[in-house]
């Protein structure tokens, strides 16, 4: 096998052999159109905006789930809870998708012009809700989230 292998050649052998000769000639491009407009919105911008809103969103709504949580311990403990499971559950399912969403690096490639505008729509939805005095009004705030009826993509 050793025999077989060829050595490359030296460095004289390299510098006086001719130069490689290239049968295609360069075609430069063409050149840009002045009607070409690209989008004035472009991706980046768009999730760097939802993604504000999200993290606000979130901060925004820790404390009502802090409560929500409470209410689950009283009912592992037997106490009687002001929130019925199923509205519970119901906010639980998307806050978890909200925060999916949150982290998720491939969602901006993935949602259209509409689930983006979807997304910013429950979030103001949210915000519209007062979360003033949350320990005595829980009930009537998670009545009032259910009540705005928010959907995430």
């Amino acid at each position: 096998l050793i025999h077989r292998i060829e050595h490359p050649p030296t460095l004289e052998e390299r510098l006086s052999s001719p130069p490689p000769f290239h049968s295609s000639s360069y075609d430069p491009p063409p050149p840009i159109l002045e009607d070409l407009h690209f989008k004035t919105h472009d991706t980046v911008a768009q999730i760097q905006e939802v993604d504000n809103v999200l993290l606000a969103t979130k901060i925004y709504l820790e404390p009502i789930f802090k409560e929500l949580n409470k209410e689950d311990e009283r009912e592992d403990y037997g106490i009687a809870v002001r929130v019925p499971l199923e509205h519970r559950d119901h906010l639980w399912r998307w806050y978890s998708h909200l925060e999916d969403l949150y982290e998720s690096d491939q969602v901006g490639c993935t949602l259209t012009n509409k689930e983006w505008r979807e997304v910013t729509g429950a979030c103001k939805r949210i915000g519209k809700v007062s979360f003033h005095n949350i320990s005595h009004r829980l009930p009537i705030i998670c009545r009032n989230l259910i009540d705005s009826q928010i959907t995430l993509p």
